[in-house]
């Protein structure tokens, strides 16, 4: 008894302090209700935001790239993405996998995420906001269609810890577009 009492107490710190160690991690994209980012289009400055807004235990993203609405939950570091079309909840953006990862996603009702391929390209990235700002180890995720999309098509998306999307690329019928962070409202954890 005397002996399982140490190994218990041990086990139960160890379990403690990884749950302190993921609770400290920085979340790449907040999500609470009434957080909004504003990006601007680095050549036409025209305006594009994302919003979010509460939906019982989940959220609903309005505005983000590739989609209109979308309804999303976090788990752990990661975020799925309810896919109506298959009634169930998918892997959407896996912010806490190891750089190189390449998983994909194929969400039946939102075009520009069907038969995608995603990278997580880099944990480290070095990202500028519409103003000029650097955002140090940033996550930067690069996508591939296994079919491809005549004119359009989202290229890259990046998130900075604490804050969330700071920059996205896209191809459309005019060519390649770049939004950048202009403005965001986010609320503390």
């Amino acid at each position: 008894m005397l002996r399982v009492l140490p190994v218990a107490v041990v086990g139960l710190a160890l379990a403690l302090c990884g749950t302190a160690a993921t609770a400290r991690q920085p979340r790449f994209l907040p999500l609470a209700n009434g957080n909004r980012w504003t990006l601007r289009d680095l050549e036409t400055r025209a305006a594009t935001t994302v919003s979010v807004r509460t939906q019982g235990k989940a959220f609903v993203l309005r505005g983000f790239p590739g989609t209109s609405s979308l309804r999303v939950r976090r788990v752990q570091q990661n975020i799925q993405a309810w896919d109506r079309a298959q009634r169930r909840w998918e892997s959407f953006l896996r912010l806490g996998a190891r750089a190189g990862t390449r998983y994909g996603v194929d969400l039946g009702d939102a075009f520009l995420w069907q038969a995608v391929e995603v990278r997580v390209a880099s944990k480290r990235a070095d990202v500028r906001d519409y103003h000029g700002k650097l955002h140090r180890g940033c996550v930067r995720f690069t996508l591939r269609y296994r079919q491809p999309i005549a004119d359009a098509g989202l290229e890259q998306l990046s998130f900075a810890p604490g804050i969330g999307l700071v920059r996205y690329s896209d191809t459309s019928i005019g060519g390649p577009r770049t939004s950048a962070l202009a403005a965001a409202r986010i609320k503390p954890r």
